[in-house]
């Protein structure tokens, strides 16, 4: 969501928002229009998990550096017996080179081929004892999908504090330093028990169903009045 009002919102009779703070903002720009806030629907896979504990820290997304997965190279270098797998997909050969010549030498697989998001939550259940989503702040408000399928592997979720995971701070751990949380997170079994559960429960609430539900909802009370 944009500071500047964009022309389309000028015409809309309702707004929908995926973000609360999104939400909040296009109040403050149109008192009189009705804005609702309806996050990004979230699936409710749960796959297996794997029985056996390491220090293998997983994440997934679009070859990026806004992503924090070079910093996460940083970590793993730093903590003792860490491995990243990442999920990742390079939009560019150039992109994909610096990651390459940056991991070297470290204890780090990128599995580049573009896959189902299913098959990748599954392969993090099997693989990663904690996920990590360390972006950086984005000028305009913006909510993740990406960061939804994360919680629905049922692996315990670390993310940066950013309007991107804003709404997600009571079911993911949002530490100030990348390298100390991942360090806490690995080994704190209470922890790691309480986002898992929480996030059940989060996915579960808002499942892509009950978010349907919510659009359909607006979209018969704005066909009534008119």
């Amino acid at each position: 969501m944009s500071e500047r009002e964009s022309e389309w919102e000028r015409g809309a009779q309702a707004i929908v928002a995926l973000n609360s703070l999104g939400a909040a903002r296009l109040r403050a720009r149109w008192p009189a229009k009705r804005i609702e806030y309806i996050p990004p629907g979230c699936p409710a896979w749960f796959p297996s998990r794997k029985q056996s504990r390491r220090k293998v820290v997983g994440a997934f997304g679009f070859l990026a550096p806004y992503k924090g997965f070079w910093q996460l190279l940083d970590t793993v270098r730093e903590i003792s017996g860490a491995e990243l797998v990442l999920y990742s997909h390079a939009k560019t050969a150039a992109v994909a080179s610096s990651w390459e010549e940056a991991a070297k030498g470290l204890p780090v697989r990128r599995i580049g081929e573009y896959l189902p998001a299913e098959e990748i939550a599954r392969r993090l259940a099997a693989e990663a004892d904690i996920l990590v989503f360390w972006y950086s702040e984005a000028r305009a408000i913006s909510a993740s999908a990406a960061i939804r399928i994360g919680l629905a592997t049922g692996v315990p979720v670390l993310a940066s504090r950013t309007t991107w995971f804003h709404d997600l701070e009571d079911v993911t751990y949002q530490p100030a330093s990348l390298t100390e949380g991942v360090r806490r997170l690995l080994d704190d079994t209470e922890l790691r028990t309480q986002l898992t559960a929480a996030a059940g429960t989060y996915c579960h609430e808002n499942s892509w169903p009950r978010a349907a539900e919510h659009h359909l909802a607006l979209w018969r009370q704005l066909i009534e009045r008119n």
